[in-house]
């Protein structure tokens, strides 16, 4: 029999935004196969927090813990990591990641559309 274990950390620091963060942990948490998985941004006071919400089997959280504490984004900067068990509902890794790589490919878009529109502002100014 499976023992699931669940794990909430809370990533702080100045730079732990738009660094890639979430697929960098993402990616970790797919490569041990972990059964749940949730990561989100957000702010506390004025530090920057990445929460974190995870799935597995024993082996599978004590590896991702030791991940999170050993590794982050070359980008970077972190104060602080926190590290407790949960009892928490976490979603699954699959839906997570599903609707994760939705929300980045509407930010690939919002991105390509606002080059779009500064390249024919600038093409505009050459005639």
């Amino acid at each position: 029999m499976v023992f699931w274990m669940k794990l909430k950390a809370k990533i702080h620091g100045p730079k732990v935004h738009e660094v890639g963060y979430r697929s960098f942990l993402l990616n970790e948490a797919d490569l041990l196969g972990l059964k749940g998985f949730s990561v989100r941004n957000s702010r506390e006071n004025d530090q920057q927090i990445v929460q974190i919400l995870a799935e597995g089997d024993k082996d599978q959280i004590s590896q991702f813990r030791e991940f999170i504490k050993s590794s982050q984004p070359k980008s970077a900067e972190v104060d602080g990591i926190a590290l407790e068990d949960c009892e928490e509902s976490v979603e699954s890794l699959t839906k997570f990641a599903f609707r994760f790589s939705h929300l980045q490919i509407i930010k690939g878009v919002e991105s390509i559309l606002r080059i779009e529109r500064l390249q024919e502002t600038m093409l505009g100014k050459h005639d």
